[in-house]
Parts: structure tokens; C-alpha cells; sequence
């Protein structure tokens, strides 16, 4: 009765006791023999499920000592060991997916910073050997298209150096963005004959 798989047979244990004093030893025994089966076979469920946490690929990365200590504390009261793992299991997932997301954001920077590197070499080559440039427009054409899709990148490198991330977007959306800053131009042109106007019209 002592077992942990006993403990919370309380209704069992006192009827034990009384059936003792009114129908003896052997009776009182052969009703705990048909109560104590159940209650085993819930405790070696729950100690399997214990086991079956401590083996799964969220905690993969914990040492083999501390899973042995935890199964160990497991057989004193396996239910709670269980809920203990579940809360658990639910923490280091969340520490997971945010170390595996920032891991992801930190090789997707590095890529795009090499990419970067080789648009700025082969600028500087081109800067050097202009006669080299038309060679070289396919190579920068597709540099710059996935460079530009990294928006964090792009919004960093216009403060950096806006004339790089100019390019970058010109070679990127080709002649569409060439038409947006002509009509930008011109707008702005527009603009500026208005307010001339404004002050008093035209000088000849």
C-alpha cells in the first residue's frame, strides 16, 4: 500500500481496514488483489508516458542526466512529473522556433550581404573597365532582383548609401521604376512652374 501507485486509493485503503475487523485477513486481501491492479496499470501508463516525453525530439537536447534524474523523480508521483513535461515541453518549443527564426534571419543577412559584395565588386570592375559593362548587366540584373526583395536590407542600405540602393531598385524593376521617376520628375517640374506662377508669373 505503500507504493506510489497507491497513493490516491484512499477509499480503497480504508475500506481495507474496516473489511479487516469485520471479514478478516483473507477476504480483506482478496478485495485489495482485485482493487490494486488498476491502480499498477495506471501508474506503469503514466511512467511510460514519462518516458515517452523524455525521448521526444523537443527535448532531444537536454543531457542524459537530467532525463535520468527526472524519471527517477517520475516514479514518486508520475501524473505530476507528466504535467511538469508538458509545461515544459511547451516553453522550449517556443525557445526553439524563436532560436531556429532568429538562426534563419542571421544565414538569410549573411546571404544577402554576400550578394551584395559581389554587385559592389563588379561595379568597381565596371567602374574601372567601362567597356566591360554590358558583359556584366545579366549577372547585375539578377543580384539586384533578390537583393531588392530583402525590404530590411534595402531600407538599410538607402540610409547607408542611397545612391547603391537606387541602382539596386533601378536595376531590379528595370523600366518600370525608370517611368515612375520620369513621372516623378516631371511632377516635380510641374510643381516648381506652378509656384513660379504663383509669384508673379513668367520672366522673359
Amino acid at each position: 500500500m505503500k507504493h506510489p501507485a497507491y497513493a490516491n486509493a484512499t477509499i480503497v485503503k480504508r475500506t481495507f481496514e474496516k473489511g479487516l475487523k469485520v471479514y478478516g485477513e483473507e477476504q480483506t486481501m482478496a478485495y485489495w488483489e482485485s482493487k490494486k491492479e488498476d491502480y499498477m496499470n495506471h501508474y506503469q501508463q503514466n511512467l511510460g508516458k514519462v518516458e515517452s516525453e523524455l525521448n521526444s525530439s523537443v527535448l532531444k537536447n537536454l543531457s542524459e542526466k537530467w532525463k535520468t534524474q527526472t524519471f527517477a523523480i517520475a516514479k514518486d508521483d508520475p501524473l505530476k512529473t507528466l504535467n511538469f513535461l508538458h509545461q515544459f515541453k511547451e516553453k522550449e518549443l517556443v525557445r526553439q522556433e524563436k532560436a531556429a527564426a532568429a538562426a534563419q534571419a542571421e544565414a538569410q543577412k549573411e546571404h544577402i550581404q554576400g550578394l551584395y559584395r559581389k554587385y559592389w565588386n563588379i561595379q568597381a570592375m565596371i567602374k574601372d573597365y567601362p567597356s566591360a559593362k554590358p558583359h556584366y548587366h545579366d549577372a547585375l540584373e539578377g543580384l539586384a532582383k533578390e537583393i531588392y526583395q530583402d525590404k530590411s536590407f534595402m531600407k538599410a542600405l538607402k540610409i547607408s548609401d542611397a545612391r547603391d540602393a537606387r541602382d539596386i531598385e533601378t536595376f531590379a524593376r528595370g523600366k518600370e521604376y525608370e517611368q515612375e521617376q520620369e513621372q516623378e520628375r516631371l511632377q516635380e517640374k510641374e510643381h516648381s512652374h506652378s509656384l513660379d506662377r504663383g509669384r508673379g508669373g513668367y520672366s522673359l
